[in-house]
């Protein structure tokens, strides 16, 4: 393939960017298309999100994809192929206009980047959350969600509980939940030296409720104190990274019948989900309810785990989810999910494995017509 001009314009940069340039928009060229993911959050944090498992999905499905980290602290300056087709970007974003996107994937607090980058581009306004929840100015998210709802090319949503209020306003978004990749959730007998750690650490400590993911304002810390101070035979493990300081969450760390872990990288969940009996999600807050589309449901799943959890509208229906308001309930769910027979296990890494990642990004594909079928 000849060696395509190089842009006027980019001759004021140094050779080793104008070339990655080219480089990567030629594998744009070459694949089904160039899907430009705007700044959100880095590539290298320890949980993986759904930009993270979009981009994956895309670049297994035949795309080229650039993922921003120009906000984030990945070690990277211009163009870097961190995954088959998928290139992490941090630096001037003059750069990204010479690239043929075809699709800006964009989230609430980071549309504005398309008119930088791509404003003719197709865009997708994936809402993820109400714009209140995310901690961002209100005014440049409300202003980001009303321009979305009137111009975006495309509206897919995470939750049933948002969908209605959207399709007021859009009538063609489309219902696009989050996933899991359950293929990483069955290790294969393989021991992991961090699975033995944490089996030593929570040995006698079963049964074993567990939570994996952040530790923030919307996390119930007043029910999960209740149920552990009433359900003397059960244990509890967190997992995962303190946001902020609503709570005092030494306080809880400091019961004996609660183990915190600390921070769990993605890769790692695969050995530490088997370790409990049941995951937990206890959530609070009506506007974070409404949106709420956990991963760790269907990645708990994946592992064969059934769930306990606040009730939210993604979890109505799913099997293995067990819902309730408060303690009491709380812990006859754990009693439920516990008793669950072994056989029904297998139905709930099915559930997981219809539920994947890549089944979404096939979903998304087909909305914007690149592929059939």
């Amino acid at each position: 393939m000849a060696t395509p001009p190089v842009p006027q314009e980019l001759n004021r940069f140094p050779p080793a960017l104008r070339e990655q340039v080219l480089w990567v928009a030629s594998r744009g060229q070459e694949r089904q298309g160039l899907i430009y993911f705007p700044p959100s959050i880095g590539w290298h944090i320890a949980a993986f999100q759904r930009p993270h498992h979009l981009a994956r999905a895309f670049a297994t499905l035949g795309f080229a994809v650039v993922f921003d980290v120009s906000n984030a602290a990945d070690p990277v300056y211009g163009f870097l192929e961190v995954e088959p087709d998928i290139f992490l970007f941090k630096g001037p974003a003059e750069l990204l206009c010479h690239l043929p996107v075809t699709l800006v994937w964009a989230f609430t607090y980071n549309l504005h980047w398309r008119i930088r980058v791509s404003p003719q581009a197709p865009l997708v306004y994936d809402v993820i959350d109400a714009p209140e929840v995310f901690p961002y100015p209100q005014e440049l998210l409300q202003r980001n969600h009303r321009w979305a709802l009137a111009f975006a090319d495309y509206i897919t949503c995470v939750s049933r509980g948002l969908l209605p209020e959207l399709q007021t306003h859009r009538p063609d978004a489309i219902y696009l939940p989050n996933a899991c990749e359950a293929f990483r959730f069955d290790p294969c007998g393989v021991v992991h030296p961090q699975q033995e750690h944490w089996r030593k650490l929570l040995e006698g400590k079963k049964p074993l409720a567990l939570y994996v993911g952040s530790l923030a304002r919307w996390f119930d810390f007043p029910l999960v104190e209740e149920v552990v101070a009433k359900a003397k035979e059960w244990h509890v493990a967190l997992a995962g990274p303190v946001l902020d300081q609503t709570w005092p969450w030494e306080r809880l760390w400091q019961h004996p019948r609660v183990t915190y872990l600390g921070m769990v990288r993605y890769a790692s969940l695969p050995f530490l989900l088997p370790l409990a009996d049941v995951g937990l999600i206890p959530f609070a807050g009506e506007q974070v309810l409404r949106g709420l589309s956990p991963l760790k449901m269907y990645e708990f799943l994946a592992a064969g785990k059934p769930v306990v959890a606040t009730p939210f509208p993604e979890g109505q229906g799913v099997p293995g989810v067990f819902t309730a308001n408060d303690s009491d309930g709380f812990i006859n769910a754990f009693k439920r999910a516990k008793s669950l027979p072994k056989e029904e296990f297998q139905s709930l890494k099915r559930f997981a494995e219809k539920n994947s990642w890549l089944s979404r990004g096939r979903n998304a594909v087909k909305l914007f017509g690149r592929i059939g079928g």
